[in-house]
């Protein structure tokens, strides 16, 4: 398995911290995409070209969606099902009620079950099983007669995984724990996240946002199994 984040002409630095974060927590190798429009969504669902060949499992992950401690993710290699986080309906991104949200009514729109419906910010695919996934979710976001309240990729994304029938595995928010300015989140929902998703927050503040995350969480995790 290998890494892959995307970074644009802003995200230099913050794809660079995230890439080296990813590497050494997860012993994996991991690149760093490049791209020259900062809102390139459709390069998202291209990445899978960069493995066609050697047909090998990559994590993809936000620039923004930092690994921040050890993680073994040889579990989800090599595997047939699609592996991503359930969207959070407490996320920041998303208003006071979920049926308010970009999500919720996408999923309305194009009948998708809400609670199999995943965060486009972390996910582990393979060319291997999942290339019309996203070929199907390139031309669905190229298709002006079919559309989606999500301003990016991730409602395409859902929608392919739907229609091409892939199994689909969410697996622990662990793994893609978006808190933006949130305490209360990081504390409840998610107090031992392997990522970190500063999502919403702009992006001056998301490194050093991230860090003070950090340093709560490995404190609570220290914590708990009795270190300090």
């Amino acid at each position: 398995m290998i890494g892959v984040t995307i970074s644009s002409p802003r995200y230099s630095k913050i794809s660079e911290e995230a890439r080296e974060r990813f590497m050494d927590y997860t012993k994996l190798p991991c690149i760093v995409f490049n791209t020259q429009h900062e809102h390139n969504y459709s390069a998202k669902l291209q990445l899978w070209k960069l493995f066609k060949e050697s047909k090998q499992s990559f994590c993809f992950f936000d620039s923004d969606n930092f690994c921040v401690r050890d993680c073994d993710l040889s579990e989800f290699d090599d595997r047939a099902e699609f592996f991503a986080v359930k969207d959070s309906e407490g996320h920041p991104l998303n208003p006071a009620t979920w049926e308010e949200s970009f999500s919720y009514k996408d999923c309305r729109t194009h009948h998708m079950d809400p609670e199999r419906y995943f965060n486009g910010g972390f996910f582990i695919a393979n060319p291997k099983y999942h290339q019309k996934v996203f070929t199907e979710a390139l031309r669905y976001i190229r298709t002006p007669e079919i559309t989606f309240d999500d301003f990016g990729e991730q409602g395409s994304l859902n929608l392919a995984v739907k229609n091409t029938k892939t199994p689909l595995e969410l697996i622990s928010v662990k793994y893609n724990c978006m808190v933006g300015g949130s305490v209360d989140m990081i504390k409840d929902v998610c107090p031992d996240p392997y990522f970190i998703h500063a999502a919403g927050m702009d992006l001056e503040y998301k490194i050093d946002h991230i860090n003070w995350q950090v340093s709560r969480t490995l404190t609570n995790i220290n914590r708990k199994v009795g270190n300090i």
